[in-house]
């Protein structure tokens, strides 16, 4: 088979498959699926199964006319030369043919937002589909290929009021993926539902780890007139509590969209492939256009040591604040402070009583603002804060 039929050409042949799901039902669909991918195209590429994505980020900035920029990053950390030698046949490939990967794509997603349009009785279209590739390094390296396009009248327009969501209602978001939605400065949050992992003043974010949208969510509503917040600020952030927001059912859901990523996902990932050696999974980290991604390694074991005398998971530092007043973040610095500054991430699970997801998660984030650095002693991944010396690790 032609190198160029790789990982693009999977992710083509998955959402091929949501027309059959939303018009002959989910069951028969499900039960047919692997018959739907041999008839839709060529055979699934092998590949993809040395190179599944370890994260998936998903970006949709929606402008003030409903319209929104839809981005779609798939991380792999290219720490061997099997999926180096991937991902370089990958970058190869969409520079030379990105016909090869974006046609199929297309095709499928005009399907979905037909699907979405006749849900929502709200015209519709999909443009400008885009795909790239690059390499970032935090200071691990990852592959990033990344799938663009403009989703026209995505969102209700209503005045000075925007309502964001009934066309992806019912999304699906994995243990390791994220969905971040943006709208334009001008405007101020009113409603979001569910309550996000974090909120920014003109964005949201929602963790698959943390959140299962159903009903008719996600569901946001921003508004360019201030008495419309009815006193909602920019909502919380990690760590802290949410004072409760009235909320605004609005439209139906679109079984299709939500079906279609959950697809995408799956065969992304290479639903039939086996788990390395290592037994490691990477999650991601802070959301947005070039967010790092953290490795974990759920079988690693912690070496026992524990720098807290009394044994408590959470142990206050003598001159800090209580944990459960600290953010998500803060928790993991406070934690590090009373280690000398640098602990393996088992040990965090651990002592915080986290899964391995939101661990990974949280110290992702935090090395992509630079505030703590992570490295691998073995199969073990270890996070320091940056003034500690390499020499005095363990």
């Amino acid at each position: 088979m032609d190198s160029r039929d790789h990982w693009g050409l999977v992710l083509c042949l998955a959402v091929g498959v949501v027309a059959v799901l939303a018009v002959g039902g989910v069951a028969g669909a499900v039960d047919d699926r692997s018959h739907s991918l041999q008839e839709s195209g060529p055979e699934t590429p092998t590949a993809q199964e040395a190179f599944d994505a370890d994260d998936v980020r998903l970006t949709v900035t929606v402008d003030s006319d409903g319209t929104a920029a839809w981005t779609v990053e798939y991380w792999k950390q290219l720490d061997d030369d099997e999926s180096e030698e991937a991902f370089a046949s990958i970058e190869s490939d969409v520079e030379e043919n990105p016909e090869e990967y974006v046609d199929g794509f297309a095709e499928s997603m005009d399907d979905t937002v037909a699907s979405a349009a006749e849900e929502t009785d709200r015209e519709m279209s999909a443009s400008g589909y885009t795909v790239a590739t690059r390499t970032e390094s935090i200071p691990q390296e990852y592959g990033v290929l990344t799938y663009q396009f403009e989703w026209s009248g995505f969102a209700a327009v209503d005045g000075d009021r925007m309502e964001i969501g009934d066309a992806i209602s019912g999304f699906f978001l994995d243990d390791q993926s994220r969905l971040v939605v943006g709208w334009p400065s001008e405007y101020s949050l009113v409603d979001v539902r569910p309550e996000p992992g974090e909120t920014r003043s003109d964005s949201v974010l929602w963790r698959g780890s943390e959140t299962s949208f159903v009903g008719d969510e996600p569901r946001v509503v921003v508004s360019t007139e201030p008495d419309d917040s009815d006193g909602l600020d920019n909502g919380p952030v990690d760590g802290e509590e949410s004072d409760g927001v009235p909320l605004i059912p609005v439209g139906g859901g679109v079984t299709g969209v939500a079906l279609l990523f959950m697809l995408w996902w799956l065969y992304s990932r290479g639903l039939a492939d086996e788990p390395d050696d290592d037994g490691a999974a990477t999650a991601q980290s802070d959301a947005g256009t070039e967010p790092a991604a953290a490795t974990e390694t759920p079988d690693a074991s912690d070496d026992g040591s524990s720098a807290n005398d009394d044994g408590d998971a959470t142990a206050e530092s003598d001159d800090g604040p209580p944990s459960e007043l600290l953010s998500n973040e803060e928790r993991v610095i406070q934690l590090l402070e009373q280690h000398d500054g640098r602990l393996k991430q088992q040990q965090v699970v651990q002592e915080l009583d986290w899964t391995d997801a939101k661990t990974s998660q949280v110290i992702g984030e935090l090395r992509e603002e630079g505030t703590v650095e992570t490295f691998r002693i073995g199969r073990e991944n270890v996070v320091r804060l940056p003034e500690v010396d390499e020499n005095d690790m363990i």
